[in-house]
């Protein structure tokens, strides 16, 4: 909304008795009622009333946030009693995170880097990692941080681990404190995902979930867990649903096996939007944001203005007459002073669902000027609200019959794909069941792997994992030298390579380590120290002599997990 020439925010300066007078609290409170305290056109009271107003939001802000974290803090305690731990408790004294970053790999080249995919947010789609995982985003799912509504190309960006190297050098917290049990990971692997438009974060629509298909080289039944990144906390999610490929002898490695699912057949019935059905479904998000807002009454004792209003900008408000933009109680530039000022341009943008923005400009020079931004909201004076009433049910009306009328229209043209698509599914099936009795003429199959499946309800960092209790003998050690120097220790773990489990290992506060010595686990102890060296050795070749353990400092100009865990294995094999 713009409009040309002066304006003037007519308010007259409070006088000294006034502002005397409305010191006493509970006066204001009597003079809530009273129409003779209010000002010009009976919009507004006083400045110090808001200003009184605003203290008992602040007080009420503050019950409500703590009210809010004790119920976190309780719901959390609910959870941990109602599931199992899940991470590794090493020893009791445990540093303090508080302040450090959540996710610190040790060295962060090391770190694995991020595989990026486009998608249209509109239509939703499938990407597949290179480690064969496929991820499936639904349509219209996404939102940015004021809560919209995402269109257009978004970026996912995606990462797994699948190693006990790869999660180590990850820096992704792997522990927590279990009222004296002690629990290592058996993962089935991680996976982590973000998405992004123009650089910034997106969140998952609540009530949809991304579908998730990861490819893992791990047997065996596995729960579902999410890294919280503001409770740090790992969160159980449930159950993991396990299928497998299978993959003829002579082609062992090859991503494109036969899948085969307990519960169903593996080829998906996914509706594809033709242009028509594309072309509805935007009509009919534009007819969604374009719903007529439900008129609200009018706060006696808010500052509020009278604008005309350019519909064009703003068809959600049309029809409506003797509107008014009150000042939201959230906002913090209003000052009684606006009101006296002559503004050379006055104009209106959205700023949320029912909020917007009003911003005042004027000039004080040929090349300076004043800004002011209010935060506002449509409202009827109370004289005018049944009126605004009953014209927001007439054009409510009107757009629930264009609404549905665009909806009925879309949905035939879905039946009419989805028949379509049965039909080629069918057709596919019976050439798979055709393949199926090939495959199992002409090879014998010798591997199998796992597919794990399962459907999240956010991004970030999701693990596939068995925490198993650990059957293991613990050794109190310190690190050293040759030369019985400590070695500076950036991170440490206890690696069980034949079952993919990782251990974090933490100093306590003499600076000795508990070190679980587990046999037939293919145990490996792994040190990260100061200037991006390594330090590792055989849990079966770990000597420990009056407390100290002798591992030997390894400099090497390693790029990534994959070259150190490489390199360690060409060592010790």
């Amino acid at each position: 909304m713009k409009k040309q020439g002066k304006y003037t925010l007519d308010r007259e300066p409070l006088s000294p008795e006034e502002i005397n007078r409305m010191q006493d609290f509970d006066a204001v409170l009597k003079a809530a009622g009273n129409p003779a305290g209010k000002g010009r056109n009976g919009t507004w009271q006083n400045g110090l009333y808001i200003a009184g107003t605003a203290v008992i939001l602040s007080v009420a802000s503050a019950v409500w946030y703590f009210t809010g974290q004790n119920k976190e803090q309780a719901n959390t305690r609910q959870v941990e009693q109602k599931y199992p731990e899940t991470m590794p408790r090493t020893q009791e004294g445990l540093e303090d995170p508080v302040g450090a970053p959540l996710v610190k790999p040790p060295v962060s080249q090391w770190d694995k880097t991020y595989a990026h995919f486009t998608l249209n947010a509109d239509l939703g789609g499938e990407i597949v990692t290179d480690n064969g995982s496929r991820i499936h985003l639904p349509a219209n799912s996404l939102i940015d941080a004021r809560g919209n509504t995402v269109a257009g190309n978004v970026e996912i960006r995606t990462r797994e681990f699948h190693d006990p190297y790869s999660i180590a050098l990850s820096g992704i917290p792997m522990h927590r404190d279990s009222s004296g049990h002690y629990y290592y990971f058996e993962s089935a692997g991680m996976i982590e995902l973000r998405a992004f438009q123009d650089g910034k974060e997106l969140s998952l629509k609540s009530g949809y979930n991304l579908n998730v298909r990861m490819r893992s080289g791990q047997r065996g039944d596995f729960n579902l867990y999410h890294l919280s990144e503001t409770e740090g906390n790992w969160e159980y999610r449930g159950q993991v649903r396990e299928t497998s490929v299978r993959q003829p002898a002579t082609d062992v490695g090859n991503h494109t096996g036969i899948q085969e699912e307990r519960n169903d057949d593996n080829i998906q019935e996914t509706v594809v939007p033709t242009p028509r059905m594309q072309a509805l479904q935007k009509e009919i998000r534009r007819i969604e944001a374009d719903k007529p807002r439900e008129p609200r009454k009018a706060n006696p004792y808010r500052p509020r203005f009278d604008l005309k209003v350019d519909l064009k900008e703003f068809p959600e408000l049309a029809g409506f007459e003797n509107m008014q933009f009150e000042v939201a109680p959230e906002d913090k530039s209003f000052s009684p002073e606006h009101y006296k000022i002559e503004w050379n341009d006055i104009r209106l943008k959205r700023y949320n669902n029912d909020r917007y923005l009003m911003v005042l400009t004027r000039l004080l020079g040929e090349e300076k000027e004043q800004v002011v931004e209010l935060i506002v909201i449509p409202v009827f004076p109370e004289g005018g609200f049944p009126q605004a009433q009953e014209k927001y049910e007439e054009l409510l009306k009107d757009y629930e019959k264009r609404l549905q009328a665009k909806k009925a229209e879309e949905k035939r043209l879905r039946e009419a794909e989805e028949a379509r698509l049965r039909k080629e599914t069918e057709e596919a099936r019976r050439m798979q069941e055709e393949q199926r009795a090939l495959e199992a003429r002409n090879a014998a199959v010798n591997t199998r792997e796992m597919i794990r499946v399962f459907s999240i309800s956010g991004f970030g960092i999701w693990n596939c994992d068995n925490p198993k209790l650990a059957k293991a003998t613990h050794e109190k050690v310190r690190f050293t030298d040759k030369s019985g120097k400590e070695l500076p220790i950036v991170s440490a773990h206890c690696l069980f390579i034949r079952n993919n489990g990782v251990c974090p290992l933490y100093p306590s506060q003499d600076g000795s380590f508990t070190l679980p010595l587990k046999p037939n686990a293919g145990e490996i102890i792994l040190l990260v120290l100061d200037g991006q060296r390594i330090a590792f050795k055989k849990a079966d070749d770990a000597k420990v002599e009056n407390g100290f353990l002798i591992m030997e400092p390894v400099s090497g100009s390693f790029g990534s997990a994959e070259e150190v865990k490489a390199f360690i294995e060409k060592q010790l094999n």
